[in-house]
C-alpha cells in the first residue's frame, strides 16, 4: 500500500515494526510504501506494546517515523 507520510496511523508510526519504506511519487513528493498489514507496537507506554497491530490503526502515542521527515 502507498499513502500519505502526515496520516497519524501505525504504518507510519516510529514504534510500528511492519516492514515500509519512504518512496517519491512522480511528482517529488513524499509517500510511504506499507508492505506488511501488520506489525508489533514498540512503543513501552502504549497499552498496546508487544501486540500486533494492523497498520492502518492509531493510538494516542504515535510519534511520525523518523524516515518520513
Amino acid at each position: 500500500m502507498i499513502g500519505k507520510t502526515d496520516t497519524r496511523k501505525c504504518g507510519t508510526c516510529e514504534y510500528w515494526t511492519g516492514k515500509r519504506e519512504p518512496i517519491f511519487d512522480k511528482n517529488g513528493k513524499p509517500k510511504i510504501h506499507i508492505d506488511d498489514d501488520t506489525g508489533s507496537c514498540e512503543k513501552y507506554d502504549s497499552r498496546f506494546h508487544e501486540q500486533s497491530r494492523r497498520q492502518e490503526l492509531s493510538c494516542k502515542y504515535y510519534s511520525k517515523w523518523t524516515e518520513l521527515f
